[in-house]
Protein backbone atom coordinates (compact mmCIF):
# COMPACT_ATOMS: atom_id res chain seq x y z
CA UNK A 1 0.00 0.00 0.00
CA UNK A 2 1.43 3.01 -0.91
CA UNK A 3 1.98 5.38 1.88
CA UNK A 4 0.54 9.00 2.42
CA UNK A 5 2.94 11.87 3.17
CA UNK A 6 2.19 14.40 5.38
CA UNK A 7 1.80 17.91 3.39
CA UNK A 8 3.30 20.57 4.88
CA UNK A 9 0.62 23.81 4.18
CA UNK A 10 2.85 26.68 3.00
CA UNK A 11 1.23 30.16 3.94
CA UNK A 12 0.60 31.93 0.60
CA UNK A 13 2.86 35.20 0.68
CA UNK A 14 0.83 38.18 1.43
CA UNK A 15 1.54 41.66 -0.01
CA UNK A 16 -0.03 44.71 0.83
CA UNK A 17 0.95 46.20 -2.42
CA UNK A 18 0.79 49.71 -2.90
CA UNK A 19 -0.28 49.69 0.90
CA UNK A 20 2.10 48.01 2.26
CA UNK A 21 3.80 51.03 4.16
CA UNK A 22 0.50 51.62 6.46
CA UNK A 23 -0.55 47.96 7.03
CA UNK A 24 -0.18 49.15 10.72
CA UNK A 25 -3.20 51.42 10.38
CA UNK A 26 -5.84 48.75 11.16
CA UNK A 27 -3.44 47.46 14.15
CA UNK A 28 -3.57 51.55 15.60
CA UNK A 29 -7.66 51.79 15.05
CA UNK A 30 -7.41 48.27 17.52
CA UNK A 31 -5.34 50.17 19.99
CA UNK A 32 -7.31 53.41 19.94
CA UNK A 33 -10.60 51.59 20.37
CA UNK A 34 -9.23 49.88 23.24
CA UNK A 35 -7.79 53.52 24.47
CA UNK A 36 -11.09 54.73 24.41
CA UNK A 37 -12.87 52.22 26.43
CA UNK A 38 -10.33 52.60 28.91
CA UNK A 39 -10.55 56.57 29.24
CA UNK A 40 -14.70 55.80 29.51
CA UNK A 41 -13.64 54.34 33.13
CA UNK A 42 -15.56 50.97 32.51
CA UNK A 43 -14.52 48.00 35.23
CA UNK A 44 -12.26 46.86 31.85
CA UNK A 45 -10.18 49.45 31.95
CA UNK A 46 -6.99 47.47 32.63
CA UNK A 47 -8.13 44.78 30.01
CA UNK A 48 -8.70 47.69 27.74
CA UNK A 49 -4.98 49.22 28.62
CA UNK A 50 -3.42 45.80 27.97
CA UNK A 51 -5.04 45.63 24.31
CA UNK A 52 -4.12 48.83 23.75
CA UNK A 53 -0.50 47.94 24.46
CA UNK A 54 -0.51 44.60 22.73
CA UNK A 55 -1.90 46.60 19.47
CA UNK A 56 0.68 49.39 19.38
CA UNK A 57 3.38 46.46 20.15
CA UNK A 58 2.10 44.74 16.63
CA UNK A 59 1.95 48.43 15.07
CA UNK A 60 5.40 48.63 16.32
CA UNK A 61 6.40 45.74 14.44
CA UNK A 62 5.08 46.07 11.21
CA UNK A 63 6.36 49.49 10.70
CA UNK A 64 9.66 48.20 12.21
CA UNK A 65 9.93 45.65 9.53
CA UNK A 66 9.90 48.42 6.81
CA UNK A 67 12.31 50.33 8.76
CA UNK A 68 14.97 47.99 8.79
CA UNK A 69 13.91 47.55 4.89
CA UNK A 70 14.78 51.20 4.36
CA UNK A 71 17.92 51.08 6.37
CA UNK A 72 19.14 47.49 5.09
CA UNK A 73 18.98 46.49 8.52
CA UNK A 74 18.89 42.91 9.21
CA UNK A 75 15.86 42.19 10.43
CA UNK A 76 14.72 39.45 13.01
CA UNK A 77 11.12 39.15 11.73
CA UNK A 78 11.26 38.73 8.40
CA UNK A 79 9.31 35.45 7.76
CA UNK A 80 7.21 35.67 10.79
CA UNK A 81 3.62 34.42 10.69
CA UNK A 82 1.23 36.21 12.18
CA UNK A 83 0.85 33.63 15.25
CA UNK A 84 4.71 34.04 15.72
CA UNK A 85 4.39 37.68 15.88
CA UNK A 86 1.21 37.97 18.13
CA UNK A 87 3.58 35.72 20.63
CA UNK A 88 6.57 37.74 20.21
CA UNK A 89 3.93 40.96 21.19
CA UNK A 90 3.18 39.73 24.46
CA UNK A 91 6.42 37.94 25.20
CA UNK A 92 7.99 41.94 25.04
CA UNK A 93 4.53 43.07 26.73
CA UNK A 94 5.24 41.27 29.47
CA UNK A 95 9.53 42.30 29.62
CA UNK A 96 8.28 45.83 29.05
CA UNK A 97 5.39 45.81 31.81
CA UNK A 98 7.35 44.65 34.56
CA UNK A 99 10.22 47.15 33.74
CA UNK A 100 7.52 49.81 33.51
CA UNK A 101 6.32 48.65 36.88
CA UNK A 102 9.71 48.82 38.39
CA UNK A 103 10.24 52.48 37.22
CA UNK A 104 6.55 53.31 38.45
CA UNK A 105 7.50 51.75 42.08
CA UNK A 106 10.65 53.37 42.31
CA UNK A 107 9.42 56.66 41.21
CA UNK A 108 6.68 56.10 43.60
CA UNK A 109 9.16 55.36 46.73
CA UNK A 110 12.06 57.93 45.78
CA UNK A 111 10.28 60.49 43.83
CA UNK A 112 6.60 61.80 43.47
CA UNK A 113 3.75 59.14 44.12
CA UNK A 114 1.54 61.68 41.85
CA UNK A 115 3.39 61.25 38.58
CA UNK A 116 4.98 57.37 39.06
CA UNK A 117 1.91 56.41 37.17
CA UNK A 118 2.85 57.92 33.60
CA UNK A 119 5.23 55.45 33.17
CA UNK A 120 2.61 52.74 33.19
CA UNK A 121 1.37 54.39 29.77
CA UNK A 122 5.04 54.40 28.25
CA UNK A 123 3.60 52.10 25.27
CA UNK A 124 0.79 54.37 25.07
CA UNK A 125 2.76 56.85 24.53
CA UNK A 126 4.59 55.81 21.57
CA UNK A 127 1.61 56.59 19.15
CA UNK A 128 -0.67 58.46 21.47
CA UNK A 129 -0.01 62.22 22.79
CA UNK A 130 1.03 61.81 26.18
CA UNK A 131 0.31 65.40 28.37
CA UNK A 132 3.13 65.38 30.10
CA UNK A 133 6.87 65.82 29.39
CA UNK A 134 8.16 63.27 31.81
CA UNK A 135 5.42 60.66 29.85
CA UNK A 136 7.04 61.91 26.21
CA UNK A 137 10.58 60.81 27.62
CA UNK A 138 9.56 57.64 29.36
CA UNK A 139 7.93 56.85 26.01
CA UNK A 140 11.06 57.37 23.70
CA UNK A 141 13.19 55.53 26.39
CA UNK A 142 10.25 52.44 25.94
CA UNK A 143 10.37 52.24 22.10
CA UNK A 144 13.83 52.37 22.35
CA UNK A 145 13.85 49.07 24.58
CA UNK A 146 11.49 47.51 22.47
CA UNK A 147 13.35 48.05 19.63
CA UNK A 148 16.38 46.63 21.34
CA UNK A 149 14.11 43.62 22.65
CA UNK A 150 12.95 42.62 18.99
CA UNK A 151 16.75 43.36 17.70
CA UNK A 152 17.92 41.13 20.67
CA UNK A 153 15.51 37.93 19.82
CA UNK A 154 16.79 34.85 20.66
CA UNK A 155 17.90 33.21 17.46
CA UNK A 156 16.73 29.05 18.88
CA UNK A 157 13.76 30.01 21.27
CA UNK A 158 12.30 33.53 19.83
CA UNK A 159 12.50 34.71 22.87
CA UNK A 160 13.52 38.47 23.75
CA UNK A 161 15.65 38.46 27.08
CA UNK A 162 17.29 41.74 29.23
CA UNK A 163 20.72 40.66 29.15
CA UNK A 164 20.27 40.25 25.17
CA UNK A 165 18.11 44.00 25.02
CA UNK A 166 21.21 45.35 27.60
CA UNK A 167 24.13 44.28 25.27
CA UNK A 168 21.78 46.17 22.18
CA UNK A 169 22.06 49.02 24.34
CA UNK A 170 25.86 49.02 24.58
CA UNK A 171 26.62 47.55 21.28
CA UNK A 172 24.55 51.06 19.30
CA UNK A 173 25.66 53.00 22.23
CA UNK A 174 25.88 56.84 21.97
CA UNK A 175 24.37 56.87 18.74
CA UNK A 176 21.43 54.91 19.75
CA UNK A 177 21.49 57.42 23.23
CA UNK A 178 21.33 60.32 21.03
CA UNK A 179 18.49 58.87 18.74
CA UNK A 180 16.29 58.35 21.32
CA UNK A 181 17.20 61.70 22.63
CA UNK A 182 16.02 63.20 19.61
CA UNK A 183 12.83 61.24 19.89
CA UNK A 184 11.86 62.59 22.75
CA UNK A 185 12.34 66.30 21.57
CA UNK A 186 10.04 65.27 18.50
CA UNK A 187 7.62 63.71 20.73
CA UNK A 188 7.26 67.25 22.97
CA UNK A 189 7.45 69.22 19.56
CA UNK A 190 4.57 66.81 17.40
CA UNK A 191 2.80 67.10 20.88
CA UNK A 192 2.60 70.55 20.77
CA UNK A 193 1.07 70.87 17.12
CA UNK A 194 -1.57 68.33 17.77
CA UNK A 195 -2.75 69.88 21.22
CA UNK A 196 -2.89 72.99 18.95
CA UNK A 197 -4.45 71.68 15.84
CA UNK A 198 -6.98 70.11 18.34
CA UNK A 199 -7.99 73.21 19.94
CA UNK A 200 -8.44 74.68 16.69
CA UNK A 201 -10.92 72.10 14.91
CA UNK A 202 -14.21 72.74 16.92
CA UNK A 203 -14.14 76.09 15.78
CA UNK A 204 -13.89 74.45 11.90
CA UNK A 205 -17.20 76.09 10.58
CA UNK A 206 -18.15 72.16 8.53
CA UNK A 207 -16.98 70.38 12.49
CA UNK A 208 -18.97 73.44 14.32
CA UNK A 209 -22.46 72.83 12.56
CA UNK A 210 -21.51 68.76 12.10
CA UNK A 211 -23.63 66.13 14.01
CA UNK A 212 -21.95 64.68 16.96
CA UNK A 213 -21.09 61.25 15.08
CA UNK A 214 -19.69 63.03 12.74
CA UNK A 215 -17.23 65.16 14.87
CA UNK A 216 -16.40 62.31 16.67
CA UNK A 217 -15.39 60.61 13.22
CA UNK A 218 -13.37 63.53 12.69
CA UNK A 219 -11.48 63.52 16.08
CA UNK A 220 -10.82 59.79 15.85
CA UNK A 221 -9.44 60.39 11.81
CA UNK A 222 -7.11 63.22 13.33
CA UNK A 223 -6.02 61.11 16.53
CA UNK A 224 -5.30 58.35 13.67
CA UNK A 225 -3.09 60.38 11.61
CA UNK A 226 -1.35 61.49 14.18
CA UNK A 227 -0.74 58.04 15.41
CA UNK A 228 0.29 56.81 12.20
CA UNK A 229 2.82 59.71 11.80
CA UNK A 230 4.51 59.31 15.48
CA UNK A 231 4.88 55.90 15.09
CA UNK A 232 6.34 56.11 11.61
CA UNK A 233 8.88 58.75 12.91
CA UNK A 234 9.71 56.79 16.18
CA UNK A 235 10.79 53.76 14.05
CA UNK A 236 12.81 56.03 11.56
CA UNK A 237 14.51 57.80 14.08
CA UNK A 238 15.31 55.02 16.43
CA UNK A 239 16.44 52.86 13.57
CA UNK A 240 18.68 55.53 11.99
CA UNK A 241 20.56 55.71 15.32
CA UNK A 242 21.53 52.00 14.99
CA UNK A 243 24.93 50.93 14.09
CA UNK A 244 25.55 49.91 10.73
CA UNK A 245 25.22 46.13 10.55
CA UNK A 246 25.54 43.31 7.63
CA UNK A 247 23.80 40.58 6.45
CA UNK A 248 20.01 39.68 7.67
CA UNK A 249 18.92 37.10 10.27
CA UNK A 250 15.63 35.17 10.57
CA UNK A 251 14.34 34.24 13.66
CA UNK A 252 13.11 30.31 13.74
CA UNK A 253 10.45 30.36 16.06
CA UNK A 254 8.82 27.39 18.07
Amino acid sequence: MPTARAQKLVRPDTSFGPFRHVEAVAWLMVALACRVAGMNETPWWLLALCGDSIAVLMAFMAVARRAFEIFEHPSPIDGLTFDQELRLALRIFGRMTALMLAATLLLGIFVDRSVASIFLLGLDGMVFDEFFMLGKISSACCAALVLLFILGVDRNSGKPSFASMLRGAIRHGARFGTAVAVLAIFYMALGFIQRLMLNEIPGFWLVAVAEQHTKNLIFFIFTLGFAVTRLWATLLILTYGLKPSGTRARVPFR
